[in-house]
């Protein structure tokens, strides 16, 4: 393989390209493939394990912070609400009752 020039971004591209998905679960690799991996990607995996989990960790920490500023962003009211009344509704009203008491009379 390619050795160190690879990023841990470029293995697991080729790991979801091979079928295969990598997770962090209690703080170690966990690997489920669709078929048996290639055995050159399998001893990369394994030579480099400590930098991939240290990669894995920081993206789960990258999307723990996300999804908390999502929440938050979701969270915040975005201003204050409706106005009691819609003044387009009330100057029609306004109008209509206008035109139909000026030509009553």
């Amino acid at each position: 393989m390619g050795g160190d020039a690879l990023t841990p971004s470029d293995l697991l591209n080729l790991c979801a390209q091979s079928g295969i998905t990598l997770w962090l679960q209690d703080g170690r690799v966990k690997l489920q493939a669709e078929a048996p991996p290639p055995a050159d990607l399998l001893q990369e995996l394994r030579t480099r394990r400590a930098e991939i989990t240290a990669f894995l960790e920081h993206c789960d920490a990258v999307d723990a912070a996300e999804a908390e500023a999502i929440r938050e962003h979701f969270a915040a009211p975005s201003g204050p609400g409706p106005p009691s009344s819609d003044p387009l509704k009330d100057g029609l009203r306004k109008g209509f009752w206008a035109h139909r008491h000026i030509h009553r009379n």
